[in-house]
């Protein structure tokens, strides 16, 4: 009989590395700076993640945002945008992840959800909600660890809230023809839209003021929507028909992938999309910016053109006691 020897190195726990973990309302300027760089370039980074969308998460919402991030020695290892409610100036004991934790690779999920959980109870935060961004091929590993973890899937695997639509870009022609044989629908409502009049054309704060009136938005709402929208990287779009707004598009970049994160459209009778102008020139000007692919999740109504089906990881739920 054999004997296997294990040459590996015996380490001590003096000489692993240390793991530190802040989940906290403010980073320091070297802390803000991994965090950054860390959701930028692991392959499960979200733009929902980024400390830049924090001010956008928060509009509207009676939440307060924590920043979670755990280092194993210098190494970032794994962040996230905690969003926990607040009734009354009062933080609730839940908070929620969306679309995270953020980790370079499914298998570093154990080690940086224990490390959250730990901080989570140090801030009285007894039920947490996550959703890594993974899609297959590590999306089956990514569910197995975190029922192994002991969180629980909160939707079907076949929920649409599991599912996204993305088209390639690269089917968009320079003359913005739309002249692939999938496309041929949004090719009819685009002629539709131009044949009653309508126009299309990128958006400007006054017009995030005028959707702030139109929706009964706050201005706290504009205020976060222009920071995050009018910038580089992302932008709007607005379609106007007999000199009224009747759809807005905003659109946002995240390592080569526009999505569409939000549309807010008129509710008045139209004999066309009130959608299909903006939401095609969004795609247009994402194509532009080096994207390869648009995401919709069917907010614009173009999802069922879009050719490629992928599935993510559903949202997940543990008590952490």
């Amino acid at each position: 009989m054999s004997v296997h020897s294990d040459t590996r190195p015996a380490w001590s726990i003096a000489s692993l590395p240390r793991r530190r973990v802040l989940l906290t309302p403010e980073l320091t300027c070297a802390e803000a700076d991994a965090y950054d760089q860390f959701v930028a370039t692991a392959p499960s980074g979200h733009y929902s993640q980024t400390r830049a969308w924090a001010r956008v998460a928060v509009a509207e919402r009676s939440v307060e945002p924590l920043f979670f991030l755990v280092r194993h020695g210098s190494e970032v290892i794994g962040t996230g945008l905690a969003l926990r409610p607040v009734l009354g100036g009062v933080p609730l004991p839940w908070a929620r992840i969306e679309h995270g934790p953020v980790t370079a690779m499914p298998e570093d999920l154990p080690e940086v959800l224990a490390s959250l959980r730990q901080s989570c109870l140090a801030r009285g935060i007894l039920r947490l909600s996550v959703r890594p961004c993974w899609t297959d091929p590590h999306r089956l590993v990514a569910e197995t660890l975190l029922g192994g973890a002991g969180f629980v899937p909160q939707q079907r695997v076949d929920s649409c809230l599991t599912r996204v639509k993305r088209l390639d870009l690269s089917t968009l022609d320079d003359k913005k023809s739309w002249s692939a044989s999938h496309l041929v629908e949004i090719r009819r409502e685009i002629g539709r839209a131009a044949q009653a009049g309508a126009t299309v054309r990128p958006g400007r704060h006054e017009d995030l003021v005028r959707l702030q009136t139109m929706a009964g938005l706050s201005g706290a709402w504009t205020e976060a929507y222009g920071g995050y929208f009018l910038r580089p990287g992302a932008s709007m779009f607005v379609s106007e028909f007999q000199g009224a707004l009747v759809s807005a598009i905003f659109v946002t970049l995240h390592k080569g992938l526009a999505t569409l994160v939000q549309v807010l459209s008129t509710a008045r009778p139209l004999p066309f999309s009130p959608t299909v102008l903006a939401a095609t020139e969004a795609m247009q000007w994402a194509r532009r910016m080096g994207a390869q692919a648009f995401e919709d999740e069917g907010y614009s109504g173009l999802a069922s053109y879009c050719r490629t089906e992928f599935l993510l990881v559903g949202e997940h739920v543990r008590w952490l006691l």
